[in-house]
């Protein structure tokens, strides 16, 4: 099967009802540029380049199924969950990968009506995972970080309704390459209209890994996250375009203050370490860089008559 192009554009649909099957364009509709109509000059810049539709038969050398499938979900307007994976019973080499919407869990509700927190309820695929293979996987897309501060107020957030919801994307390690093997296209649920408010559903609110390093130089140069977050905007066009909001930038920011001040906390270890060896002879040490330059480990030897392995530093 020849490999498939997934680079075109198109428009993302508005929903205008609630409580409907919400179908997504079909690929003729991707390839005629039908889909949706007249747009006011926000709109159009907002849509931006759209994902191809999944099909049956789409490959990918590595498993960027996932990211693909997670950027369609962000013009079409749902957040996307990893729900289950099969791995070879003798090699352990993932063979298969299932990407979800994240209301594919059973409802239920409580005496009073309340929707109380979902269960996991395995989406059945075309062929059913044995049990023995089937595990949940949280998504590999990044996540927010929580801190305690009883002064602060904290944002109270709203509980996912699920809906059983069927859209999904299956794929399987065929010939050494990764290939959708199953795609159901349609919602059972209003999905978002806009780009600029879906970025903040959870599979989207992460920061890709070129990007966090491209700040990271910016932040060295001692620029402003509102600085950062005005460059991004120049790069995606519009502040509306950036896949992430001045918050995941704050917070960005607020890790590399702490891993510089890890940095000058293991300089001046360094620096007591040498002061040490000048008045004993017999001490040595030995640290451990990670492949990102940090330290790993100490290991401090011939300190009264002692050696002693240090690690889990970060």
């Amino acid at each position: 099967m020849d490999d498939v192009d997934v680079n075109m554009q198109s428009e993302s649909y508005r929903l205008e009802e609630k409580n409907t099957i919400v179908a997504g364009p079909t690929e003729t509709e991707l390839r005629a540029g039908v889909v949706g109509g007249d747009r006011n000059a926000m709109e159009e810049d907002e849509a931006g380049s759209q994902p191809m539709e999944p099909f049956v038969g789409t490959r990918f050398d590595t498993l960027q199924g996932g990211k693909y499938y997670n950027d369609y979900a962000l013009k079409m307007g749902f957040s996307v969950k990893m729900n289950t994976s099969k791995r070879n019973a003798y090699t352990n080499i993932l063979e298969k990968q299932q990407f979800a919407c994240n209301k594919f869990r059973k409802p239920k509700e409580d005496n009073v009506g309340a929707e109380l927190p979902p269960v996991l309820d395995p989406i059945p695929d075309p062929k059913p995972l044995g049990e023995e293979d089937e595990m949940e996987e949280v998504p590999v897309f990044d996540g927010e970080e929580s801190g305690k501060n009883k002064n602060k107020k904290k944002r109270k957030r709203e509980r996912i309704k699920q809906t059983q919801c069927k859209a999904k994307m299956l794929v399987k390690l065929k010939d050494g390459r990764w290939e959708v093997t199953h795609f159901v296209r349609d919602h059972d649920h209003p999905l978002v209209a806009k780009p600029s408010l879906s970025k903040y559903l959870r599979s989207h609110m992460g920061i890709p890994w070129e990007e966090k390093r491209f700040l990271e130089i910016l932040y060295n140069c001692n620029l402003t996250s509102g600085c950062m977050m005005h460059i991004m905007s120049e790069f995606y066009g519009s502040e509306l375009n950036v896949p992430y909001g001045p918050k995941a930038i704050t917070n960005l920011c607020d890790g590399f203050s702490r891993d510089s001040m890890k940095e000058g906390d293991i300089i001046e270890t360094i620096e007591h370490f040498k002061d040490l060896q000048k008045d004993d002879l017999d001490f040595f040490y030995k640290i451990k860089y990670d492949l990102e330059g940090r330290a790993e480990n100490i290991f401090l030897g011939g300190w009264l008559g002692t050696e002693t392995l240090y690690g889990g530093i970060s």
